[in-house]
């Protein structure tokens, strides 16, 4: 049985092939990666995939305040008096904003311009449900709408994804952004990935059966991904990627990348934002974590030249409330930060970090849409002919070089 993630907030996937349910029915929990991975180099992989993506969900809901601190003011302090982070121990980015002190392996990325930072993201009228405000930012959604395509499902012409493997791996549970694609895949365990790719051949189907002729066209392209990619996994002899979930995540993500997998789009996951309560040492520890693994996977990735054709961005469903609670923690808020990176982001910060309020009850208010983020990252990085339709209407930033 699959191993539901902490906070998981995945509608639910349409209907899929027999073959296609059976198949992924096998994959067991990253979680439990047994073997780690080694890839064997595919010649020529890399054609049709000029520019990769991964995605990396924040769950549970980001505490963006003690992510990106406005130290210059004075109320985050007074709402904040066990939470609030002091400026001296921040990494100061600016005269009125600095890093958490656990985000400091960041700092180099940033003095070198390869760090963006989007503030105040969020949507007009948002929810606080955890399941509701995963599901917006997983179809670009706004409140009053619910749809049933993730906002990457149609990134790419039909002509431009057949070059691809696979249009997008999602690692652990659910599609995520790539929901209703049918060329996206969810990778739990890349180990009996491998095996049971071996286990699929083409098929025919007699003609004028239209149903039998989908599934089997269905099952043709699936098997046409996974030989590329089983191609590109194969076990370590035994030798285990050590380390947790995230680091695994993104470990496969890079050594693929590096190897020219065609997999133009990567989805990654860190549990354990839902802070409501003894917040400092579990905050710390994400931020830790998180700020290690950003820091690594932009060495892994300069290191094989894949950096200037990556973009990594981090998500959540939402952000904190201003002022901290009788728990030493913070309840479900608005808007928040999201953290940009890559050899071709231009530096520096976009939208406006949200006045603190003037009471402990109100909310901050959101001064970037997510989606003018999206419609960014579709076109002017992915380079989508078109973007998804929930995102007509919303204008790109200034954020690629």
């Amino acid at each position: 049985m699959k191993r539901k993630l902490p906070f998981s907030n995945e509608t639910p996937s349409p209907p899929q092939s027999p073959e296609r349910r059976r198949f992924l029915s096998t994959l067991a929990a990253l979680s439990v990666l047994p073997a780690g991975l080694s890839f064997a180099r595919v010649d020529n992989a890399s054609k049709g995939v000029s520019r990769r993506l991964i995605l990396i969900e924040l769950a549970g809901g980001n505490d963006g305040l003690n992510t990106v601190i406005p130290f210059s003011q004075k109320r985050y302090y007074e709402a904040r008096p066990v939470l609030g982070i002091p400026r001296e121990q921040t990494v100061v980015l600016n005269a009125q904003l600095g890093l958490h002190p656990q985000l400091a392996p960041l700092n180099d990325a940033w003095r070198n311009n390869d760090l963006h930072i989007a503030l105040g993201v969020g949507y007009p009228d948002p929810n606080r449900s955890h399941f509701r405000s995963s599901d917006i930012w997983h179809t670009a959604s706004g409140s009053d709408k619910v749809l049933k395509r993730g906002w990457l499902a149609d990134s790419f012409p039909s002509a431009q994804s057949a070059a691809f493997s696979a249009e997008g791996i999602a690692f652990g549970t659910g599609y995520g952004p790539f929901l209703g694609s049918s060329q996206s895949l969810v990778l739990d365990n890349p180990v009996v990935f491998a095996k049971q790719a071996k286990l699929m051949r083409p098929a025919s189907a007699p003609p004028g059966n239209p149903a039998l002729t989908h599934v089997v066209n269905v099952r043709q392209q699936i098997a046409r991904g996974l030989k590329d990619l089983s191609a590109v996994i194969d076990a370590r002899k035994g030798k285990q990627i050590k380390g947790s979930s995230l680091h695994k995540q993104l470990v496969v993500a890079s050594e693929m990348i590096a190897l020219g997998a065609r997999v133009p789009m990567y989805k990654a996951t860190l549990t354990g934002f839902d802070t409501h309560f003894y917040q400092p040492n579990r905050h710390n520890k994400l931020m830790e974590e998180l700020g290690t693994e950003l820091a690594t996977l932009r060495e892994r990735l300069m290191a094989s030249g894949d950096w200037e054709n990556t973009l990594v961005m981090t998500y959540s469903e939402f952000g904190r409330r201003a002022a901290e609670n009788g728990s030493r923690g913070t309840d479900h808020g608005t808007a928040a930060p999201v953290i940009l990176m890559g050899g071709r982001v231009k530096g520096g910060f976009s939208g406006q970090q949200p006045v603190f309020p003037a009471h402990d009850d109100e909310d901050l208010a959101f001064h970037l849409d997510y989606r003018r983020l999206y419609r960014t990252v579709a076109q002017q990085w992915l380079g989508a002919s078109d973007a998804a339709a929930a995102l007509r209407g919303f204008e790109p930033i200034d954020l690629i070089r």
